[in-house]
Order: structure tokens, then sequence, then C-alpha cells
């Protein structure tokens, strides 16, 4: 199962005591919803910035072996392939979801940046992977 969508995502927050990533697109009119792709047990990361558009999924067999060739992978963990304009990024990791909420810019979507807030509290759940 893929995620895919033509909103620009930001790399928005990163806990290296969790290991977890967030890529967040923030609404693109005043009353929208952030869309807030989370990962978590972060190995490594091949993304840019900023990325205009993207689909998202566990990698195929082949883009598994491509990413394979320049980084190391433990063997319980996943490799999500982001594909992007005609480019392809990569995220090891033990797992993924999309979410989307109204949290606010200083709000992360990341589960353990704020341990009192319920799970529910970060938005609708799009996608687990």
């Amino acid at each position: 199962m893929n995620y895919s969508s033509h909103r620009d995502f930001h790399i928005w927050d990163y806990n290296i005591t969790f290991r977890q990533l967030l890529l967040r697109s923030i609404p693109e009119e005043p009353e929208g919803r952030n869309i807030d792709i989370a990962f978590w047990c972060v190995d490594w990361i091949s993304l840019p910035g900023t990325i205009s558009g993207l689909t998202i999924g566990l990698a195929s067999p082949q883009a598994f072996s491509i990413a394979m060739q320049s980084y190391p992978l433990p063997k319980h963990e996943k490799i999500f392939h982001i594909s992007s304009g005609g480019r392809d990024f990569f995220v090891a990791a033990l797992g993924c979801r999309v979410m989307e909420n109204t949290l606010g810019p200083r709000e992360s979507g990341l589960i353990y940046a704020h341990i009192d807030r319920k799970e529910a509290e970060y938005g609708e759940l799009l996608l687990l992977l």
C-alpha cells in the first residue's frame, strides 16, 4: 500500500533519543490540515529538506537492493521508498504512519515528543506502514 500527495513536504522534526523523523506538509489554505509522515526507530535517511509531491511505500525488491548498496540495514528494519519528481529517496526505519491533523507549527507530530498527549490528539491516521 502506498500514500501519494501533490503537496510540499519538509523535514519538520527529528527526535534523536527516540530516533523519530517527521515530514510535514502545512495546509495550502487557512482552514486546511497538516499531513504528517512520521517514522520511528530511524536508522538512516536519504532525503532533501523539501520534497514537492511524493509517493511513499515500502521499497520494492529492486529499490531495496539499490538502497542496500549504499547503506547497511539491521534485519529488523524496513526501507521506505519515497519518489518525487522522478527522483528516489529512502528512509530505513521500523515503521511509518501518515496522519492528518491541525497541530500548530511549533507542535510536533512525533508520538514521544509530548508524553502527556494522547495518541488520538495527533490527528486522523491515514496509513500505517
